[in-house]
Parts: C-alpha cells; structure tokens; sequence
C-alpha cells in the first residue's frame, strides 16, 4: 500500500481544483505532457508517452515497431501475463523463452527459437533485477530484431550505468499499485526511434489525428485505441519520480545489508550487482 506525502496530495489537489482531468483538455500544459518530459529526461531518451497500464505501453511498442499478425515475438517463461498477452492481442505469436541462474531471459535460448518468423525481443526486468543487456542487443543486432525492453517491475533501475528501458528499441514501464513509483494504474512507454513513438501515440489515442498540437509526420494515420493517461495519475507520478533514485539507493542498501546478515548463503547470479 502506498502511503502519499504532502507533494503527491498538492500535485493532485492542483489538478482537482483546476477541474481538467483529460490531457487533451486542459487550458495550460497537460500534467501528462510534463510527466512525459520528465520522464524521458530521467531515462535519457528523446521521447516518452504516458498510458493507462504497462499492458498498454507493450501493446502500443509492439504497434510502434511494426509487428503484427503471423509475426514471432521471443518472451521470457518467467513474467508476467502481459509480456504474453500483448502479441496475441495484435496476432503476433509470444515464444516462450528459458530463464538462466539469474532468472532471467537466457540469451543461449534465445538464439535456439530464433525463427525466419521472429520479428522482436522482449527481455524482462523483473523483481528490479536486470537483464543481460549487452547480449541480449548483440543477438538482436545480428538479427536484425526489434527490443522492446519490458522494465515494468524495475522503472529507474541501471544496466551499467544506463536505465533500463533506454538500452533496447523501446521501453515500457508499469506504474501500477506495486511498482517503484505508482498511482494504482499507468504506464509509459520510452524510446529513441521517433516512428516508433509515432506510431505508437497514434494508437494510443483513437482521436490522435484530431489534436491541435499532433505531431507533423509522414507516417499514414490508422486507427487506434484508448490507452491515454488521465491527469491524475500523472499529477500522483510526478513527484515521485523526483524522489526516484533516493528510494532506489535505500533498496540497495537494504539488499546490502540482507546478504550480509545470510552470508551462509550465496545469492543467485546477476547481470550487473
């Protein structure tokens, strides 16, 4: 359960106050749209997009990089549903994926169920663990496949230095109850590919074409979905995501400190300690 501060209430109470509660219709700029800059300023990407759950954000990066119907995408055994869930609900195919020692996608099986099928790659940070990254792009280098990094249950952690989300294609985070920030639903989405990001907000927002400040772009219009986050669940991230590495730091540090105390045991294998 999450317990707010009096930043998170102000952030909220501002947003109550004012009585504009859709992004797309605010009189100022949207608590959303300061989320998304925010947000890809902490990643070190050049874009961000907010949504309405995790599920969405993959959903939407899957749209983003082109996949769809008969197409393969490679997904760990150990995940969440959605990591499954997402491909299916566009006509791709998930391909089950072996874990390794570190719980992991195991980028050696990752290689065996490459097919001429595949189109992309879904590694997954869970339980703020990391994958094996340099691997991982190596593979899909060689292949030319798309990453779409699923940091959902690790939003804020570092691989190396760099804040995984940003080192793959794309990157999706969930911001729902029990995640590093929360405000009981949300997602996001972050990637560096500006088609990507296109594509993807044009499904997010079934009215996208319509919008006054739409992005000027090439790409055709086609039809999306409603996947927008609500204001108020931008105005509860915000502050939050100021406090993000401080609260990392305590996580670590508690880590640290519970290994010492089972020094008889030895931890499992991790990509980067």
């Amino acid at each position: 359960m999450a317990f707010y501060g009096p930043r998170e209430i102000a952030s909220v109470m501002k947003v109550l106050l004012r009585g504009e509660l859709a992004r797309y219709h605010t009189t100022k700029k949207s608590e959303v749209s300061k989320f998304e800059d925010e947000l890809a300023a902490f990643m070190g990407t050049s874009y961000a997009l907010g949504l309405n759950s995790g599920t969405s954000a993959i959903i939407c990066a899957l749209i983003g990089a082109g996949v769809g119907p008969g197409d393969e995408v490679l997904v760990p055994a150990y995940t969440w549903v959605s990591d499954a869930a997402a491909p299916l609900a566009i006509g791709a195919v998930p391909v089950l994926v072996e874990v390794d020692d570190t719980l992991m996608m195991d980028p050696k099986d990752i290689r065996r169920k490459i097919t001429p099928y595949t189109k992309a790659i879904i590694p997954v940070h869970m339980l703020n663990l990391v994958c094996d990254m340099d691997a991982i792009m190596a593979i899909a280098n060689e292949h030319k496949l798309v990453v779409i990094e699923d940091a959902c249950q690790a939003v804020g952690v570092k691989y190396k230095g760099r804040r995984v989300g940003s080192i793959g294609h794309a990157g999706v985070f969930s911001f729902q109850q029990h995640k590093n920030i929360e405000a009981g639903e949300g997602g996001g989405l972050v990637t560096n590919d500006e088609r990507i990001f296109t594509r993807a907000g044009m499904y997010h927002d079934v009215g996208s074409y319509t919008r006054k400040d739409r992005r000027q772009t090439d790409e055709p219009v086609f039809s999306g979905m409603n996947f927008r986050m609500p204001e108020l669940i931008a105005a509860l991230l915000r502050p939050q995501l100021k406090t993000l590495d401080r609260q990392l730091e305590n996580r670590k540090a508690q880590r640290r400190a519970i290994i010492k105390r089972l020094s008889a045991l030895t931890p499992s294998r991790h990509n980067d300690p």
